[in-house]
């Protein structure tokens, strides 16, 4: 199986939602200062799951998140990647990927007591919601997140996520 954040960045959604893309910004939407720590009560160190038929599967590997500035560079065993957290109000995180050269992927995170439920943005899964922000565009396959996409439009995103296909359990 694929590495987990491989997935997770740019078309995460491979295997979970029909090779279907993320949404993305060739830049990004926050600045480290509008990031939050949040990882904290937690850990640092995470197992990853995918749902399979109803099934919580474990993933080989382990993803690691180490602070830095207002963000955190995450690292499994064949990646590394800038993660921003940005809180969005209740249980609801957006996470800002970002990987050198290439563009930033854009995932709800629902922190849960003992796990992050992970709704990667499909794109396939966006074209078929009534009442997106207008600052998403479609081209082919791909989405795209315009500057000026703001905490208000993702909110209103994580208000129309069906159930996670991902989760994050933190390793103690």
């Amino acid at each position: 199986m694929h590495n987990f954040l491989t997935r997770l960045i740019f078309c995460l959604a491979t295997a979970l939602l029909l090779q279907a893309c993320v949404l993305q910004s060739k830049t990004p939407l926050f600045a480290d200062a509008d990031g939050e720590l949040l990882l904290n009560d937690y850990g640092k160190t995470f197992a990853s799951y995918s749902l399979n038929a109803g099934v919580w599967e474990k993933e080989k590997d382990t993803v690691t998140f180490t602070a830095t500035g207002q963000h955190y560079v995450v690292k499994s065993e064949k990646s590394e990647n800038d993660v921003l957290f940005v809180r969005l109000g209740g249980t609801w995180l957006l996470m800002q990927v970002g990987e050198a050269d290439k563009d930033f992927a854009y995932v709800l995170v629902d922190a849960r007591r003992e796990e992050l439920l992970i709704h990667p943005l499909s794109c396939e899964t966006l074209k078929k919601l009534d009442g997106l922000p207008t600052q998403i565009s479609f081209e082919g396959d791909d989405c795209t997140a315009a500057t000026g996409m703001d905490r208000k439009a993702f909110t209103i995103l994580a208000g129309k996520m069906a159930k996670a296909e991902m989760k994050l359990v933190p390793e103690k």
